[in-house]
């Protein structure tokens, strides 16, 4: 779990998860922030139930934390409660590091260049974030939606399909 920050001077931010076995996207998201704990902890609850998880530690994930110990709080096996949630250093954040490289390469550059040139030709200035959000951040959700879902990232197919393999010893 992670925060994207190459377009924020823009106004808009994105926050991402993926899963750390399977490399399944579990959320991909372009908002006005991806640092407040309430906004992370919506999509958390939009996408996950039950999964154990690990993440960077970060103020963007101390609700995440919360709600999965809580929601894990009476499970009868050795992953319940407060071992639900594991923080990990920022090096062994690799997955989600590497797949923004991915995102640069197959989207945001574009926005990047876009808006620096808006800003060169004196069209952006960086007042007024909510008018960018507002022409923008619904294109860039659109893209990521692109993106997560092309070739070279995980299906949810292929994540069941390796789960399986997983548990059968394939």
């Amino acid at each position: 779990m992670d925060g994207y920050d190459k377009l924020k001077p823009c106004g808009i931010a994105i926050n991402g998860c993926i899963d750390g076995f399977s490399r399944y996207v579990l959320w991909m998201e372009a908002y006005t922030t991806n640092s407040d704990p309430k906004v992370v902890a919506s999509y958390f609850i939009k996408t996950v139930s039950g999964i154990e998880d690990s993440c960077r530690q970060g103020t963007e994930n101390v609700s995440v934390e919360e709600m999965q110990m809580f929601l894990r709080r009476n499970h009868p096996d050795s992953f319940a409660g407060e071992r639900s949630f594991l923080y990990g250093r920022s090096k062994a954040n690799q997955r989600i590091e590497g797949w923004w490289g991915i995102l640069r390469k197959q989207s945001a550059q574009f926005w990047m260049n876009l808006f620096q040139t808006l800003q060169e030709d004196g069209h952006f200035t960086g007042d007024f974030l909510d008018k960018s959000q507002f022409c923008y951040l619904n294109l860039v959700q659109d893209e990521l939606d692109e993106v997560v879902s092309g070739p070279g990232i995980p299906t949810k197919s292929d994540q069941d399909q390796l789960m399986t393999q997983h548990l059968v010893g394939q």
